[in-house]
């Protein structure tokens, strides 16, 4: 029964991964400033052993922070979190939004562990 276990979760580790992209928008204060809206980064992020969530052997979900990426249901696929607007030196006022969408297919292999951004 553990090697069903162990096995339901590599298919997942496998078979899925994040997709992280931040975008920032700033707004600069001073002719010196940086203006800037879009998308800054981007990164693929594997999901790790500890993040599948199992219902017997089954897998359901994947855990990440507070939030749950259901198999199953398409409006968990995608988490936004917006940072309150805070100035940061050089760019000005500064609001982050990150967003983080499970996804099929495989990490590459330049991926990162799976990790909330800051």
């Amino acid at each position: 029964m553990a090697e069903n276990h162990t096995q339901n979760v590599e298919d997942i580790i496998q078979n899925w991964h994040i997709f992280y992209q931040l975008d920032l928008y700033c707004n600069a204060q001073s002719d010196g400033g940086i203006d800037y809206n879009g998308e800054y980064m981007t990164k693929t992020m594997s999901i790790l052993p500890e993040m599948v969530v199992l219902d017997k052997e089954t897998p359901i979900a994947v855990s990440f922070g507070e939030h749950l990426f259901y198999f199953d249901d398409l409006k968990t696929h995608t988490l936004t979190i917006k940072t309150p607007r805070e100035y940061v030196g050089g760019w000005g006022y500064v609001t982050k939004t990150h967003h983080y969408t499970l996804t099929p297919g495989s990490a590459p292999a330049n991926s990162f562990p799976a990790t909330w951004q800051t």
